[in-house]
């Protein structure tokens, strides 16, 4: 376990706010090897910068680590979606700890007194930091192994969950994305999780294919499109062994999620619905799905469920009648319409003293150029969508009032 004595702490207290290149010019050729560390550490606390709030690890000492690590948003999902499918979990085992935010918040999840809660992390160095910052966790405990090899020896009780991200840079440090070529390989090593546990929950690239994610993995029973500040960071992978007539693979329920919000369904029935169409018309409601709504793709399941009608096959924007508050994504109320030129676009502009944000949908024009040439300028009052329009098949403008 590695131990930072207390001149660690009080350097980095000291220097917190010093740009860490400078601290490593200051300090090259003088100081022990500790003040290395507790500089990197302070690099790691200025990269985090807030990101893991209360989950953030007491010692840092890998900055890939911090980028790569979930934030404490997204680790405390985790938590939830283990809490939704093993309510009764009493032992966790993480099988790549890293930086150890998702252990933290899984493992705090688990509450009852006999908790067992094992993370095993690969890398020597950075086992001892996660040991270090676990040292005081009853039921919590970090070895360094090999996990797929500690796993394939174990011989005790089935864990109730079992957590693993496969890392996804290859040897020389570069980004990969297929199953196959993330380590460990879960595709692989799907078999050997299921005879040792419950419950699997893989946390995967946001990268990955939908479709080829549930035909990699036919164990899945639920596929979570996870965002968070507006992007899509990944998908969550849920494989109950429990349930053996659960819907797995390509009839697995998908779920899109802003971490609040969710929206549920299955390739079936996307395939099954009927695409419906229609026009923007004053005081009807546009609807833009959020990211992980157009990861995962429901379009048509959007029209048959709600009832709302897409503008055009290509750009995902639809229009009801009434925003519907528990879809994730952004309702605006439709204040105006008009078919796209020069003329119009000038006067729409005057109109409203070209205060608005522009956005773009499936138009030949970019947002800045339109920004540009017809005198719009950001602002929080209008929202001007371009987009075209299937039927009748044109380009418009459609003046947007502020997010319902």
């Amino acid at each position: 376990m590695y131990n930072p004595s207390s001149e660690f702490f009080q350097f980095v207290d000291a220097h917190v706010n010093e740009d860490p290149v400078r601290l490593r010019l200051k300090y090259q050729s003088k100081g022990e090897k500790w003040v290395q560390d507790a500089i990197t550490h302070i690099e790691c606390l200025r990269k985090c910068n807030g990101k893991f709030g209360d989950l953030q690890p007491e010692l840092m000492l890998h900055p890939v680590s911090v980028e790569q690590a979930s934030s404490g948003g997204v680790s405390r999902f985790h938590a939830e979606v283990m809490h939704w499918h093993a309510p009764q979990a009493v032992s966790l085992l993480d099988m790549t700890c890293g930086l150890g935010v998702d252990f933290a918040a899984m493992s705090a999840a688990i509450t009852d007194d006999s908790k067992r809660c094992l993370a095993i992390e690969l890398d020597e160095r950075r086992c001892a930091v996660a040991q270090y910052n676990f040292r005081d966790r009853e039921g919590v405990k970090v070895v360094n192994a090999d996990s797929v090899q500690w796993l394939s020896d174990y011989k005790g009780d089935r864990f109730d969950v079992v957590f693993i991200d496969p890392a996804r840079r290859n040897a020389t440090g570069g980004r990969v994305f297929n199953l196959h070529d993330c380590q460990p390989d879960l595709i692989e090593l799907i078999p050997l999780i299921a005879s040792k546990s419950n419950v699997l929950i893989a946390k995967l690239s946001p990268m990955l294919d939908v479709t080829q994610t549930l035909r990699d993995l036919p164990q899945v029973t639920h596929l979570y499109v996870v965002e968070e500040r507006g992007e899509c960071r990944e998908l969550l992978a849920v494989a109950d062994f429990s349930q053996s007539d659960a819907p797995c693979g390509l009839d697995a329920e998908i779920v899109a999620t802003d971490c609040d919000k969710t929206f549920r369904f299955s390739l079936t029935e996307e395939r099954q619905a009927e695409m419906r169409f229609g026009v923007p018309e004053r005081g009807l409601y546009l609807y833009e799905p959020s990211p992980a709504m157009m990861k995962a793709a429901p379009f048509a399941t959007l029209c048959a469920r709600y009832g709302v009608r897409k503008l055009h096959p290509n750009s995902h924007v639809y229009v009801a009648d009434s925003p519907y508050a528990d879809l994730p994504g952004r309702w605006n109320k439709i204040a105006d319409v008009v078919e796209f030129s020069s003329r119009s676009a000038k006067a729409l502009s005057a109109k409203i003293g070209g205060a608005a944000d522009v956005a773009v949908r499936n138009f030949p024009m970019r947002a800045e150029e339109i920004q540009k040439r017809f005198g719009f300028k950001g602002a929080d009052a209008w929202r001007v969508m371009a987009t075209s329009l299937s039927q009748p098949r044109k380009n418009v403008l459609i003046l947007l009032e502020k997010q319902a």
